[in-house]
């Protein structure tokens, strides 16, 4: 899951497996084009308030407060967040800011809501969200009298798939 939300500092280069890039600021980055950017939407819209941008400052000790007031901001934009969400049936997103801190930024935060925002959607489906080849061995399903030893050679009853 975390892989299909990414955060990157728009002073980094743009790869092509950061999928769609939004700028998640509200103010453009200091000395960079729109090519140079690649930015497919600058969703200026989602980013914080500017009072509690200008608050927050970046500052670390600020962290948990800044989130907390940021994810209340987010949570009156039901529309936006979900047409973010909607944009990872097309692929990865990555947020792109401008901030020199790279933990703790506005773009951070709202991946983590996103994320929070996907697990809640899917426990609502009933789906863990994790596909059984992701599942830790003592979760998945118990295998059939068969498998291998700790060496790679085969044990039980031999089972071909055709």
């Amino acid at each position: 899951m975390t892989a299909r939300i990414r955060t990157k500092r728009a002073y980094r280069a743009a790869r092509v497996s950061d999928g769609r890039r939004i700028l998640v600021d509200r103010i453009w980055p200091r000395g960079m084009t729109q090519d140079r950017l690649r930015i497919a939407e600058w969703a200026k819209e989602i980013a914080p308030s500017d009072e509690l941008r200008r608050w927050f400052g970046h500052d670390p000790a600020k962290w948990d407060r800044f989130r907390a007031s940021y994810f209340r901001e987010l949570d009156g934009m039901p529309d936006e967040i979900s047409r973010i969400l909607g944009l990872l049936d097309e692929g990865p997103i990555t947020l792109v800011y401008g901030a020199k801190n790279e933990m703790h930024n506005n773009a951070v935060a709202l991946a983590e809501y996103l994320e929070e925002k996907m697990r809640e959607q899917e426990t609502a489906a009933g789906r863990s969200g994790h596909p059984s080849c992701f599942l830790r061995p003592w979760e998945a399903a118990p295998q059939a009298s068969s498998g291998t030893d700790a060496h790679g050679r085969a044990f039980g009853r031999a089972r071909h798939n055709r």
